[in-house]
């Protein structure tokens, strides 16, 4: 920080600032953003934006010092009308550290009653004392870390008052001492912490700074009577249909109905190796717009599945925006959900799916994820929407842009390039690295581990063909099991056995005509923009229903 002393040709105050910006002495500056606080009976100014006017000129008048005592009362602050509520709320003095014996914790905490309490909008990081009464609106679970530097723990929450919202999170120690302290949807005097510059890439919370509990930090539940008037969570909802404006990694609120439930399932992280519980849900509102969106952990396995399946209303604070085929929501741990909440817009909403919502056909971001399972709509209804001749796929460009396109297709398999079917990978659980055989055995660089024999994984590339054109897929493991009827393990074995077994494998599959969900993605290969296909699933055709989309074709025909 540096220390100026700034006039104003009546008077003059110290004033602080952290910028790089040294004036010269009795240069002019113009000052745009300010805090006012004070200090042992001084007037501080907080400098936030300010600029140098103008060289150094003579001295301006004969200022005296603003904080001399005065014959008359100083004027009164008005909060509204500064950069901090700080000057018009200042705390009382006598704070002195005691246990706290009614429902705080920390260092000890004054009585309420006889402090004045700073709102939300108001903390900055040059106050020293201050305490505020806030709901806590979003409690994380708490999240454990290990690293080069160490282990420890976190665990993160948002307050709110009717000023505006803060996030607040807790390290280490810290997350035993608070923790059980904090829980939704209650009231509480909170004091003392460390105020920083909010980290955005954390923190969804509108809000420059957020709030790190310390050893200074002390809690009491409110129980005065004033907590009625501290409001609930606060949404700032979108339109489902905006999210088509809004760029990967968007945070954004959300509150709709749930149209599907999708049950629980277990996903391993390729980075850690830990296991996680998602659940997938489509979500839609009033703009006829539906979206698929994934929960984890605790929120996946502790929703109430009876109430999101009989059309709950749910609300969605820091949701992050995904652009996974088109447009996706997630819940991350700083965010937060609440089913069927009791707000004029969840009753708004509840009454227009009853009335008319429930019967209604939405639009989805993407042809190619539109629900769970890629059905959003009815079967007939996504592959008519979906449905592409591979030279109709062509002719569009799909796939050409920065992101790729998702399509259906119906196609015959005409070859399957049968060379280096299969990559050997890591076989340590959720890792799929390739792995080098070094002569003592196969590494993984990842893993850094060594393993007798591979885990096979296949990776091919087939050709498919219908009445219009033809294109080349790449096929990955899951779905070259489900083609083939067998595992790489096992055909790489029938391979060292009988090579003419193996070819009968792949032979089986050509010429059979299969429902495909192909990926197009723009990729530079040898120095050329192209396009590339993958199959993302292979199902047999279903021809009752192929044939109803082929007959909807025809009557669209003008002929």
């Amino acid at each position: 920080r540096t220390r100026l002393m700034i006039s104003d040709g009546r008077h003059y105050c110290i004033a602080m600032t952290r910028s790089q910006q040294s004036p010269l002495v009795y240069s002019l500056i113009r000052i745009f953003k300010s805090i006012h606080q004070t200090i042992k009976d001084r007037h501080v100014l907080m400098l936030a934006t300010w600029e140098i006017a103008s060289e150094p000129v003579e001295k301006i008048g004969s200022p005296v010092d603003l904080s001399e005592p005065k014959s008359e009362p100083p004027p009164q602050v008005n909060p509204s009308s500064t950069n901090s509520s700080y000057a018009a709320n200042k705390p009382a003095s006598g704070y002195t550290p005691q246990k706290d014996s009614n429902g705080g914790y920390g260092g000890g905490m004054d009585d309420p009653a006889t402090k004045r309490i700073t709102s939300i909008s108001g903390l900055n990081p040059y106050q020293t004392k201050w305490m505020i009464r806030a709901r806590c609106t979003q409690k994380s679970d708490i999240r454990k870390w290990s690293n080069a530097r160490g282990e420890g723990q976190l665990f993160s929450c948002t307050l709110t008052d009717a000023t505006g919202e803060i996030r607040v999170t807790a390290f280490k120690e810290s997350v035993n001492q608070f923790y059980p302290l904090l829980e939704n949807d209650q009231v509480y005097y909170i004091s003392g912490g460390a105020i920083k510059p909010a980290n955005k890439q954390f923190s969804n919370v509108q809000n420059e700074y957020e709030l790190v509990f310390d050893h200074n930090t002390t809690i009491r539940r409110c129980t005065d009577g004033t907590h009625t008037s501290v409001p609930g969570t606060r949404y700032q909802a979108i339109d489902l249909s905006q999210l088509g404006e809004k760029a990967k990694d968007d945070v954004v609120d959300i509150v709709a109905i749930v149209k599907e439930v999708g049950d629980t399932s277990s996903i391993t992280s390729k980075t850690s190796g830990r296991a996680f519980q998602k659940r997938e849900l489509v979500v839609v509102d009033t703009s006829g717009y539906q979206v698929r969106l994934t929960l984890w952990g605790a929120d996946a396995e502790n929703l109430d599945v009876r109430a999101a399946q009989a059309n709950a209303v749910i609300a969605l604070k820091g949701a992050k925006v995904g652009d996974f085929g088109g447009r996706t929501l997630s819940l991350p741990m700083s965010g937060a959900m609440a089913l069927n909440p009791d707000f004029q817009e969840a009753h708004r909403l509840k009454g227009w799916w009853s009335a008319e919502g429930s019967r209604q056909t939405f639009a989805s971001f993407s042809s190619g994820e539109m629900g769970l399972g890629g059905s959003g709509m009815t079967r007939d209804e996504r592959d008519a929407a979906s449905f592409r001749f591979l030279a109709e796929a062509k002719a569009e460009n799909l796939g050409g842009n920065e992101k790729p396109d998702y399509f259906g297709a119906r196609a015959t398999v005409t070859y399957i390039r049968q060379e280096n079917f299969a990559y050997p990978a890591c076989s340590s659980e959720g890792c799929q690295k390739k792995v080098i055989d070094n002569g003592d055995g196969w590494r993984c660089e990842k893993c850094n581990k060594l393993f007798d024999a591979p885990n096979w994984r296949f990776i091919f590339a087939l050709n498919i063909s219908d009445a219009t054109g033809q294109i080349w897929a790449q096929v990955f493991n899951d779905q070259a099991e489900l083609l083939l009827g067998t595992s790489a393990n096992d055909l790489m074995a029938l391979r060292d056995r009988d090579q003419a077994a193996m070819t009968a494998v792949f032979n089986n599959v050509l010429n059979n005509t299969y429902a495909f969900r192909l990926r197009a993605k723009s990729e530079i290969y040898q120095d050329e923009n192209q396009i590339r296909y993958a199959a993302m699933s292979i199902l047999p055709v279903d021809y009752a229903q192929a044939s109803r989309h082929v007959i909807k074709m025809i009557e669209q025909l003008e002929i």
